[in-house]
């Protein structure tokens, strides 16, 4: 039996799904296509690798383009024969398997080695059990460097922390945190021997017949579920679509023989608004709790101002008084209704690119919004931790910020609660599945921008655009798409007054 040539990606790729691996290696299959969103996530990632290396400074970086893997591999030995301490991007080959280290660095006690990541999110439930991919990551790594002859020391995952606060010069000592391996890895190398065994025997051998399942998702999405998936459960509204039901009681359901909605058992254990998402399939009938709903609609008051952000962020906080990861406003779209029964007049907001958005628009919104009136927005725990971070950083305007904050109420609740809920909407509440329940259209389709990751990504952009014509449809398209959400929101607050009149 050949020995199969592997990277560590596709190990790691083996060990989530050997399908996928094997569909990977065919070729005949192709791999859904990398989406905009997922590239501009590299693109950071990327950036994060390069701002780590500052913690290990004066190495020499073996450069991805340009050469082939076989030279990556020779140049690293030269550096390493004539005595170089700190190797970025180190290429290795052991066992016909291929890896690439982020940093090498010679220790007091032997080599040490630094995988880096961009995710904050590396421990399991928070815990400093670090998750098993990232193990799992420098574990395999550990095996290629020891059988390519380096007396390893130590083995560590960098990665974000989401604490640091930036405040002058970017600290990359602060920005990043360290979890120590050495121990987890040198214990998991029986393993990784196993696992490699499995492995080629599943790349010399034909198809896997394996049943989709929660690995399809976790921890990584799979890039060929088009393959693999029912195109009722990718595209239909089946099982998978039941609201906050668990994947594996979603799997459950799926390798029991039900996939339809209608079909799900009495005796399966659902919440109170499962349930009635399921009893709703069976009855096609609405639910509308009249009393709720008044209840809901009694807590309003005029003037009302429907509110809604758009923001983006950035893993490397390049301003003051900001996080990693925290959620940065670049936009604000506001409808305002003075009395009952006027028309809703519109304001709105969008910052210059290129420069840090957040004082403009905390100056701006005071101006718009004036205390003690009643906020509208849609899903309140994200505008109104917009509102506390600009607030927190901002103390001229603290006190009318957190005014705004302390009078919002969330259009969201009527249907989260499910109080008014159709058919139609899925078992859904967001806007976007709402809407178009209720008015049997939805605006959004045939918009530029659609979507908000959409729109954070474009507003990113904005200042890599030489397109002057371009740029600035865009920024219509930002604006376009904003005031759609609060005029949506206008014509949801409608629908829930016509309801209970009826």
């Amino acid at each position: 039996m050949s020995s199969q040539s592997l990277s560590k990606s596709k190990y790691l790729r083996g060990l989530q799904c050997h399908k996928s691996l094997w569909l990977q290696k065919d070729g005949k299959i192709k791999p859904t296509p990398v989406s905009k969103s997922s590239q501009i996530i590299f693109d950071e990632g990327t950036r994060v690798g390069e701002e780590a290396q500052k913690l290990f400074p004066g190495g020499k970086i073996i450069k991805y383009e340009g050469s082939t893997f076989d030279e990556k591999i020779a140049k690293t030995k030269e550096w390493l024969a004539s005595g170089e301490s700190t190797i970025y991007e180190a290429t290795f080959k052991f066992d016909n398997i291929l890896v690439m280290v982020d940093i090498l660095t010679k220790g007091r006690n032997g080599w040490e080695f630094y995988e880096v990541k961009s995710s904050s999110d590396v421990y399991k439930n928070k815990s400093t059990n670090v998750q098993d991919v990232y193990i799992n990551d420098v574990a395999i790594q550990y095996y290629v460097l020891k059988g390519s002859g380096l007396d390893i020391s130590s083995a560590f995952l960098v990665h974000i922390n989401n604490q640091y606060v930036r405040q002058g010069p970017l600290e990359v000592d602060k920005l990043f945190s360290f979890a120590d391996l050495t121990e987890t890895a040198l214990e998991a190398q029986n393993e990784v021997v196993d696992e490699l065994g499995t492995i080629r025997e599943v790349l010399n051998g034909g198809e896997p017949e394996i049943k989709i399942g929660v690995h399809c998702d976790k921890p990584y999405g799979c890039d060929f579920k088009a393959h693999c998936w029912p195109d009722e459960i990718l595209n239909g509204y089946t099982v998978f679509n039941i609201s906050g039901l668990h994947d594996s009681k979603k799997f459950e359901l799926y390798e029991s023989g039900v996939t339809k909605i209608k079909d799900v058992p009495e005796t399966f254990p659902l919440t109170k608004s499962q349930r009635l998402q399921v009893e709703i399939e069976l009855s096609g009938k609405e639910v509308v709790d009249s009393k709720q709903i008044d209840n809901f609609l009694n807590n309003l008051y005029y003037p009302l101002y429907f509110l809604d952000f758009e923001t983006f962020t950035q893993i490397i906080p390049e301003w003051d008084d900001l996080r990693p990861y925290q959620k940065i406003p670049f936009q604000y779209s506001i409808h305002r209704i003075e009395r009952e029964g006027e028309d809703a007049a519109h304001l709105e907001f969008l910052a210059e690119e290129n420069s840090d958005p957040r004082r403009s628009i905390a100056e701006r919104l005071v101006r718009d919004i004036p205390k003690g009136v009643c906020v509208l927005v849609y899903n309140c725990s994200f505008e109104k931790g917009v509102l506390q971070d600009l607030a927190k950083q901002f103390s001229d305007y603290s006190d009318h910020l957190m005014n705004i904050h302390d009078n919002v109420i969330d259009l969201m609740v009527p249907f989260q609660k499910k109080h008014y809920y159709k058919k139609e909407m899925k078992g859904r509440y967001s806007i976007k599945a709402v809407l178009p329940a209720l008015i049997s259209d939805s605006p959004y389709s045939k918009m530029g921008i659609n979507e908000g990751m959409e729109a954070s990504n474009s507003y990113k952009n904005l200042s890599s655009i030489t397109d002057l014509a371009k740029r600035e449809k865009i920024k219509e398209d930002l604006k376009i798409y904003c005031k759609q959400d609060t005029q949506s929101m206008v014509d949801v607050l409608e629908c829930l007054k016509a309801v209970t009149e009826k």
